[in-house]
Formats: C-alpha cells, sequence, structure tokens
C-alpha cells in the first residue's frame, strides 16, 4: 500500500486517539482509584505527574530512535507499551501498582512524536499544519470521548462488584490491541533510507537534537515557546476542576461536560479552519492568535459568572487546537530532515515537562490565593509565550 494513501494516515488519527482516549479514560478514575487506596491529594498529583515525567525523559529517545530504525516500529513499540499499562491498570490493587501504570505509560509514550515524524515524512508543507492539527483532533476526541467512557465503565464494574479501575483498564487495553494490529499490517513505513543518519549508537539524552535545537535560532525559540504556552494549556484541566468546584459549585459531572465542549470546540477547529488559519497567516500567526484567545478565556475565569466561563472554556479549546499543531508543524518545517524526528522527540520531551511544572504552579497559586492566583500566573506565563512569539515573527 503506498504512503500517499490515506489509510497510514487514518491508523496514525487512530494511534493517537487511542493514546489520549486512554489518558483520559484513566485520569478521571485516578482520583477515585487513589482514593480508595488510602493515597493523599499529593499522591495522586505525584501520580499524574509521573507519567509526564518519562514522557520528558523518554521522549527524546522515541524520537532519535524513530530517525534510525524507521516510525513504524517506534509507533508498535508505543502501542504495546499501552496494552501493557492498560492492563496493569485494571489490575491494580494498590498505589504502588498505580504508580507502575502510569510510569509504562509514560515511558511508552512515543506515539505523539512518532506520529509527528510520519505526518512531516509524507505531507508537503503547505498540507502539514492541517496533518498536524489531527493530532490535535485526535486529543479533543480524546478530551471528549474519554472521561465519559471511563466514567460509564467504572459505574458498571462498580454495580458488578469490581474495582472501578477494572472495566477502565480493560476497555483502554483493548482498543490499544486492536490498534497494534492494524500498524503491524498496515501501516508502511515513511521514512526513507537516504533520510536515516549516518552515525552509530544512541542514547536516552540525544546530544545532537538538543544542540541543533538550542544552536538554531527559530528552532530555540519556537521550542522554548511552545513548552511556555503548555506550561498553561496543562493547567486548564486542574483550574476548570478547582474554580468549578469551589467557586461556581459544579458537580465532578458538569466540570466533565466542560471539558468535554473544550474538547468538541479542538474537533471543531481541526475540522478545516486551523488550515485555512495556517495558510492565511503562517503557523506562527496562527499561535499567537491562539495565545490571545488563551489569555481572554483565562481573564474571564474569575468573574464567576457560568455563561461567561462557557465562552472561557470555547476560547480554551481555540488555543488547544492552535497553539500546539500549528507550532509542531513550524518546529518540524524548520528541523533538518536527518534530525527531523529526534528534534521533534526533543519538543515532545519539553512540553513532558511543561505538563509536570505547569498543573504544580498554578495548583500551588491556587492553594495561595484562589482563583485570582491561579488565573494571574497563568496569564503571566503566557504572555512570556506570546512575547517569544513576537520575535520568533521578527525573525523574518
Amino acid at each position: 500500500m503506498s504512503i500517499g494513501s490515506r489509510w497510514p494516515l487514518r491508523v496514525l488519527f487512530l494511534t493517537v486517539f487511542i493514546d489520549l482516549m486512554g489518558f483520559g479514560v484513566v485520569v478521571p478514575i485516578l482520583a477515585f482509584v487513589s482514593k480508595e487506596y488510602g493515597a493523599s491529594g499529593m499522591t495522586l498529583g505525584l501520580i499524574l505527574g509521573s507519567f509526564s515525567l518519562m514522557q520528558f525523559l523518554f521522549s527524546p529517545l522515541w524520537g532519535r530512535l524513530s530517525d534510525r530504525i524507521g516510525r513504524r516500529p517506534v509507533l508498535m513499540i508505543s502501542l504495546f507499551g499501552n496494552v501493557l499499562g492498560f492492563t496493569c491498570f485494571a489490575f491494580a490493587n494498590n498505589v504502588a501498582m498505580l504508580f507502575a501504570t502510569r510510569i509504562i505509560s509514560g515511558i511508552a509514550s512515543a506515539s505523539i512524536p512518532a506520529a509527528q515524524a510520519y505526518i512531516a515524512d509524507t505531507a508537503d508543507e503547505a498540507n502539514r499544519a492541517k496533518e498536524m492539527g489531527r493530532i490535535s483532533m485526535a486529543f479533543g476526541l480524546g478530551l471528549v470521548l474519554g472521561p465519559p467512557l471511563g466514567g460509564l465503565l467504572s459505574s458498571f464494574g462498580t454495580d458488578m462488584h469490581l474495582r472501578p479501575n477494572v472495566l477502565p483498564g480493560a476497555a483502554a487495553a483493548t482498543l490499544s490491541s486492536i490498534a497494534l494490529l492494524m500498524a503491524i499490517f498496515a501501516l508502511p513505513e515513511s521514512l526513507k533510507a537516504d533520510s536515516k543518519p549516518h552515525a552509530k549508537g544512541w542514547s536516552m539524552f540525544d546530544n545532537a537534537s538538543w544542540r541543533i535545537l538550542f544552536q538554531t535560532r527559530a528552532l530555540r525559540i519556537s521550542g522554548l515557546a511552545l513548552a511556555i504556552l503548555m506550561c498553561t494549556l496543562a493547567s486548564l484541566a486542574p483550574i476548570l476542576v478547582l474554580v468549578g468546584r469551589d467557586h461556581y459549585a459544579l458537580t465532578a459531572r458538569e466540570v466533565g461536560y466542560l471539558m468535554g465542549l473544550m474538547g468538541v470546540v479542538v474537533i471543531t477547529l481541526q475540522l478545516g479552519l486551523l488550515h485555512r488559519l495556517a495558510s492565511k497567516f503562517g503557523d506562527v500567526t496562527t499561535a499567537l492568535l491562539g495565545a490571545a484567545a488563551l489569555v481572554a478565556g483565562l481573564l474571564l475565569v474569575p468573574l464567576f459568572l457560568i455563561s461567561l466561563l462557557i465562552v472561557a472554556v470555547c476560547l480554551m479549546g481555540i488555543a488547544q487546537g492552535t497553539c500546539h499543531p500549528a507550532l509542531s508543524a513550524y518546529i518540524s518545517k524548520v528541523a533538518p530532515a536527518e534530525h527531523r524526528g529526534g528534534i521533534l522527540g526533543v519538543s515532545s520531551s519539553m512540553t513532558a515537562l511543561a505538563r509536570v511544572v505547569g498543573p504544580a504552579l498554578a495548583g500551588f497559586a491556587y492553594d495561595s490565593y484562589r482563583a485570582g492566583g491561579a488565573v494571574g500566573s497563568q496569564v503571566v506565563i503566557v504572555v512570556v509565550g506570546v512575547v517569544l512569539l513576537v520575535r520568533l515573527m521578527g525573525r523574518g
């Protein structure tokens, strides 16, 4: 089957969708499961953070490895790791096993950087932002379908006198198994032999890709801007949960609906608007528009009007659907072809670290200064990202 067919991109979409839906299925359940096993709130935060920490450590390795052995093998390894991690989650009956499940899934979370590299291999520059946007669309679908599915399966399991994590974990493992079979039998390799680097060996810390990223002005600024914006994008869920619970008196189900609405906005954006924006204004300007929407959405949150909160969530969805795919597309265009996977892996590693740091900062600010502190601190972070994007626009 030719690389130019739509089938490989559909397999890629499914791979990333399952990755993010599995994350969406598991995360809401973790709060209840960990409490049942005696974990404190801080322990829950560490369990959640262990996933992103493993991403930070291992994403460069997977990205560089995909440059050497190809995108397809790395995607298959990632999917197998997901099967293992979700299966362990289904059988978890103590805090240590919960840590193990998130660590396994974090180590194996190579699907997004490998999928980005696959798209960069196969899509021309004119369509690359559109195809990268499909990754964000998969993210949005995971946000829409994952949490409700996890809650529904957990409820069914409890009615059947099972632990609340059994059915969600089993369902996620089954989906990943299906995607693994599709990758094995239906996904062709995208990396051309002459694009593979000739150097021997590789290490966990891909010094070459880090060096190229930070020595190349456009890569350095865009990578830092993406990581900084991701700090706030990753903080949106905990901010909505805390502020919705304490200031809007929302239930967990209602907060879930808000997160689902955000996902719907992301999906709607990916159905064609992102491609048109990137084609007309460029990737960097598109990301800048998303950052502006993010600031506006954050500033509406502490006004404590439910109608404005709904508007804020829609603006946050616009930011989720533009900033990451637009900047990822830009990085893939600037990166040298022979190091593209490694640099996208480094970029994914930086955003993974941001997903550890951002929510922690937001939580600390909320504990200290409530809603105003959480929102204000994140606005400052976004403004720093905007300054970097403006500098990047001035490059040309």
